[in-house]
């Protein structure tokens, strides 16, 4: 059975992440939780999905500016 991992904007990188109840709030923290396990996935509630579209996008053009 596939766990998933709930990231919201009213999530708190404190919680485990792991219901509906209990988001967390940042990509970073999200994918700390999934480690490498493929078998988790990752579930964005409300307008999270912006959000870390955005944090994703800045963190690939700090990336290329190395």
């Amino acid at each position: 059975m596939n766990r998933t991992v709930y990231i919201s904007d009213d999530g708190d990188d404190a919680n485990d992440g792991f219901t509906l109840r209990t988001p967390v709030y940042s990509w970073k923290q999200a994918c700390k939780l999934k480690g490498g396990d493929n078998s988790i996935d990752m579930h964005l509630i409300g307008g999270a999905a912006e959000r870390i579209r955005n944090e994703i996008a800045k963190k690939e053009k700090k990336k290329a500016k190395k």
